[in-house]
């Protein structure tokens, strides 16, 4: 923002993001809060979290609290009291773990004995590829509607499908009675078919899309962990 402002004084970025945020609550959020705040612009971000949805049929069901409407989301996201009430009810009745950093932050690299067998076509892997492909049609057609201008990017990875990753374990994969660990270099491949996925979205509804994961290394210089950005990645 500050740099915005030495272009156009009267510049102002708002921050969306939300940990867990998939294309289920990409839609949600251009419905109750872009109409609101009718931006100049909108940048999204997105495929990781709809990958880990892919490869984790529990939490595909669950869903983030950030994809749930009705009144007592409606409650709960306007006011702070309700929202410590809730945190410690969750806490000492619900016995819900809570980590005061990201899970995933200071990634270790854990070498992979063994990888689950691949099928020859790495969509089979995905079942909510389809899923990612209708959403994404319906956000670029209510932004359009919403004469918002809008740009998409593809989600970088710290990895990449090079050898130096087959060794190294990626995620977790547990679908259809189907379970086992992912190399790093399978991972960036299904990623691939996400961001891909994305493009070819953007190319044929005249959306436009900056190819992020392309212009990222591959290198712990610029990733904290495994997806999110440190001060270096961010710039």
């Amino acid at each position: 923002q500050e740099k915005m402002k030495s272009y156009v004084p009267k510049s102002w970025v708002g921050n969306g993001g939300i940990s867990g945020h998939s294309t289920r609550a990409h839609i949600i959020f251009v419905r109750e809060a872009i109409t609101k705040m009718k931006p100049k612009a909108v940048l999204i971000l997105g495929g990781v979290n709809d990958l880990w949805y892919s490869m984790n049929e529990e939490a595909r069901k669950l869903g983030s609290p950030a994809e749930h409407a009705g009144w007592k989301y409606f409650v709960l996201g306007r006011s702070r009291l309700v929202q410590i009430l809730f945190l410690w009810k969750i806490i000492l009745f619900d016995n819900v773990i809570v980590l005061e950093r990201s899970a995933n932050a200071y990634f270790v690299p854990e070498p992979r004995a063994s990888e689950i067998e691949l099928p020859s076509d790495l969509r089979l892997l995905i079942p909510s590829l389809v899923e990612y492909r209708i959403n994404f049609n319906t956000i670029i057609a209510e932004l359009k509607r919403l004469r918002i201008r809008t740009i998409f990017l593809t989600q970088p990875l710290l990895f990449d499908t090079s050898d130096t990753w087959k060794s190294v374990v990626g995620w977790d994969y547990s679908v259809k009675g189907k379970k086992g660990k992912l190399s790093a270099a399978s991972y960036a491949k299904l990623l691939g078919i996400f961001n891909q996925e994305l493009m070819s979205r953007c190319y044929a509804d005249s959306a436009e899309v900056f190819d992020l994961a392309a212009e990222i290394p591959h290198s712990s210089d610029f990733f904290y962990d495994t997806m999110h950005f440190n001060e270096k990645g961010a710039e």
